[in-house]
């Protein structure tokens, strides 16, 4: 007989969604269902993804397969009149099914891990939780680690530990990262963006400022104008790290980079007068482009410094010496320059006619500012921008910002509108950010990018959080530069 728990995702292929299903998968008391209109595509590379991992998916809703189940699990890009959805919290009410929304989910799937390390920031959450999961992992910590979008060395997005430690990033689009467990917690930016939930700026900067003070450590980035200017009312709850020394003296702890040339090195002050630790000849050197990535690692350090203070048997255990001695510090930076990156991240993922591709996740004005700044410093030659705007909201809220973060590159080119499932809002178009670019914008049809391989460019940077990357991927797969696309399980 199976007397296995039955679990339905709606929205399987989600960022969120996906690593937290195959999480699923792998307790042997569960048994895992989901749908996702994106499988309409016969060709996706979930399909195969999914059954390497025992999930029957379907790409259309199955409310048969909903009415047998055991929980019902959501995100937010699920809305209310979602028929699954609706079907869901109509067999709630008779006790029949649990409903769980994403976040609290997987606050019940990790009930019983005694140490939680959450990362929030409008940027870089994916790949500083890969690092921060990587750091664990390297440490013989065997965490639990759950990530948005594909590290190189977590290929499924996930991984179901065996210890007592598990990290994870979190989504402020929804505020439903105030309902994290975690006490060890990371931030690493505000940014405009979401405001269609927060409907002002000042309730997006007091969400992050809940969440930071909702635990027992959080590590903040002073560099960022919204998160120094936090009222500190909590002395030594908080350490910081930055380029910079602050001005006021709240922080328990401080780290401080300073580049030389392309190498981040690193000193760490007490109450910010006492110096600790100098990295001296031991600087964060990745071996992908992007100094933002580099910052992003003093948080992480910053956080397993916090955690070892706390816990200093894991500490002796994991670096055979106390986290206060130079020669553990210096460890954790050789491991982090170990680290391979993230998919999607400043992904160089071939060269056509001479001319480098990088695929990138980047779906913010400030993202796209930092991935064109980052190619102009390593190519002097003309650099072309392919990119996807993501959800009719935020291009709505952000095409002058949009506009002036792509005017950053040589030649820019602006694909159909990605709608992440949102409703159309009238005049929301790719169109509506061309407007405001001052040159020439090349309007593609999806896949047809035929002519940008035929110019003059150093490099092509593909960015967006819709399916840009696997447009791209196709494209070089049918002109035999890349591999088939349905190999690859990456994020899309």
């Amino acid at each position: 007989m199976n007397h296995k728990t039955k679990i339905y995702f709606s929205g399987i292929c989600g960022s969120g969604m996906k690593p937290l299903s195959l999480l699923s998968s792998r307790y042997e008391n569960y048994e895992v269902y989901g749908s996702d209109y994106s499988l309409n595509d016969a060709q996706h590379p979930y399909w195969n993804l999914f059954k390497k991992y025992n999930i029957q998916v379907f790409s259309e809703p199955k409310l048969e397969v909903l009415k047998s189940c055991n929980y019902y699990v959501y995100s937010s890009a699920i809305q209310e009149n979602h028929i699954e959805r609706q079907t869901a919290t109509e067999l709630s009410k008779n006790g029949i099914l649990k409903v769980f929304h994403r976040m609290d989910f997987l606050n019940f799937l990790l009930k019983d891990i005694e140490i939680q390390i959450a990362i929030a920031g409008t940027h870089g959450k994916t790949s500083t939780t890969a690092m921060m999961g990587w750091v664990l992992q390297n440490l013989c910590l065997s965490p639990t680690i759950i990530v948005g979008g594909v590290p190189k060395f977590l290929p499924h997005s996930f991984k179901k530990g065996s210890g007592f430690i598990a990290t994870y990033e979190t989504d402020e689009s929804d505020g439903s990262f105030l309902k994290s467990n975690s006490e060890y917690r990371l931030i690493l930016n505000i940014d405009n963006d979401h405001l269609d939930y927060y409907k002002t700026f000042d309730h997006l900067v007091e969400a992050f400022y809940l969440f930071s003070k909702d635990c027992s450590i959080c590590v903040i980035n002073n560099d960022d104008e919204f998160l120094k200017n936090f009222p500190y009312k909590l002395k030594y709850h908080y350490i910081g790290y930055g380029l910079s020394l602050p001005e006021h003296h709240w922080y328990r702890y401080f780290l401080l980079g300073e580049f030389k040339e392309d190498i981040l090195y690193i000193k760490i002050y007490k109450n910010n007068k006492e110096m600790i630790y100098d990295s001296k000849k031991e600087g964060i050197h990745f071996k992908f482009t992007g100094k933002h990535f580099m910052v992003n690692s003093l948080g992480v350090i910053g956080l397993i410094f916090a955690l070892f203070l706390d816990y200093p048997t894991l500490s002796i255990r994991s670096l055979g010496t106390e986290i206060l001695k130079n020669d553990a510090l210096t460890s954790i930076i050789r491991i982090l320059n170990r680290f391979s990156g993230v998919e999607r991240r400043m992904d160089l993922i071939a060269t056509y006619n001479q001319i480098d591709i990088y695929d990138d996740y980047g779906h913010h004005p400030k993202e796209i500012q930092k991935v064109i700044e980052t190619l102009k410093e390593k190519y002097s030659g003309k650099i072309a921008v392919i990119f996807q705007p993501h959800r009719y909201t935020r291009t709505k809220e952000l095409a002058r910002e949009f506009a002036n973060a792509l005017e950053l590159a040589d030649d820019i080119y602006l694909l159909p509108l990605y709608s992440a499932g949102e409703e159309p809002i009238t005049g929301v178009t790719s169109e509506l950010i061309g407007r405001f670019i001052r040159k020439k914008v090349h309007y593609l049809e999806n896949q047809r990018f035929e002519v940008i391989f035929y110019q003059n460019y150093s490099c092509a940077v593909f960015l967006g959080a819709g399916d840009i990357s696997q447009q791209i991927r196709n494209f070089l797969s049918k002109i035999g530069i890349i591999q088939s696309n349905k190999d690859l399980i990456g994020s899309f």
